[in-house]
């Protein structure tokens, strides 16, 4: 488990990056504080809650059927 959250973490802020948006950004775009957004990023936060990775994915415009893709790419390319 502690796995898929550290692919979750990576993934989000992956995508965050590729739309070039800074944390801060992210956080006044889905409502979630720049506090709580670093936490899930840097896996301080072991499990976001499903309300708050679908909030993440609306901001940043992606599906949660495609974190979860990017979460498997994660971890084909460690295997």
């Amino acid at each position: 488990m502690e796995t898929i959250i550290m692919y979750l973490s990576e993934a989000l802020k992956t995508t965050r990056e590729r739309q070039k948006l800074t944390q801060k950004e992210l956080s006044r775009m889905s409502g979630i504080s720049y506090s709580t957004i670093t936490k899930i990023e840097t896996g301080v936060i072991t499990n976001p809650s499903f309300f708050l990775v679908v909030k993440l994915c609306q901001a940043l415009e992606i599906t949660t059927d495609n974190l979860l893709k990017l979460i498997t790419n994660y971890d084909v390319k460690t295997k």
